[in-house]
C-alpha cells in the first residue's frame, strides 16, 4: 500500500506537508543498513514501520475515494484485498498465541527465577566479573569491563589484542 500511495502521488504535485511523510519514509530506509552491522542491538526498523503504517493507511484511504478523490469501486479492490489477506494471516496467529500464553508466562517466570540466582551470584563475586548476557552484570550493579561486540570489531581490525585478558581468565 505504501508503494501504491507513492505511485498514486508521484505524477501529481502535492502540498509539501503531504510529500514530507513520503520523503521521511524513503529516508527511514537508510538506517536499515545498521541491521547488517556486527553488534547491532538497536531497532532500526521502528521509524520505517511507523511511516509505512501512515502511508499504507493514506494509500488505502485515498483508494477508497476519500479526501475528495473520487475513484471507481474497482480501485478499492487492491487495498480491500490486502486488508483481507492480513486478517486471514493474523487470525490464526492470535488463536495460537492465546493457546500458548499460559506456557509462555510459566517459562518466563522460571527464567526470571534462574536469572535472579545468576544476578545474586555476580553481585556476591569478589573482584572483576565477566558475564554473558551483559544485563546480568548491570542488574548486579557491577561495571561492564568487557563489551564483546565492540572488542570483537576492534580485534578483527587488529587494533586490540585479546591475549592479556585471556591470560588473566586462564590464571583465574
Amino acid at each position: 500500500m505504501t508503494c501504491l500511495y507513492g505511485l498514486d502521488r508521484a505524477p501529481k504535485r502535492q502540498a509539501p506537508k503531504q510529500e514530507l511523510i513520503f520523503v521521511f519514509w524513503v529516508l527511514s530506509l537508510l538506517p536499515l543498513v545498521g541491521l547488517g552491522k556486527v553488534g547491532s542491538n538497536s531497532n532500526y526498523w521502528i521509524e520505517l514501520a511507523a511511516a509505512t503504517s501512515v502511508l499504507a493507511t493514506a494509500g488505502t484511504w485515498s483508494r477508497l475515494g476519500h479526501h475528495g478523490v473520487h475513484t471507481s469501486p474497482s480501485s478499492a479492490r487492491v487495498p480491500i484485498l490486502l486488508l483481507g489477506m492480513n486478517a486471514v494471516l493474523v487470525t490464526p496467529l492470535i488463536g495460537s498465541f492465546a493457546r500458548h500464553l499460559p506456557d509462555m508466562l510459566e517459562l518466563r517466570e522460571a527464567r526470571s527465577y534462574e536469572l535472579a540466582g545468576v544476578v545474586e551470584r555476580v553481585r556476591a563475586e569478589p573482584g572483576e566479573v565477566l558475564a554473558n548476557p551483559l544485563d546480568v552484570v548491570v542488574l548486579a550493579g557491577r561495571p561492564i569491563l568487557f563489551e564483546p561486540y565492540v572488542f570483537n570489531i576492534l580485534e578483527s581490525q587488529g587494533t586490540w589484542d585479546p591475549s592479556p585478558i585471556v591470560g588473566r581468565i586462564c590464571a583465574g
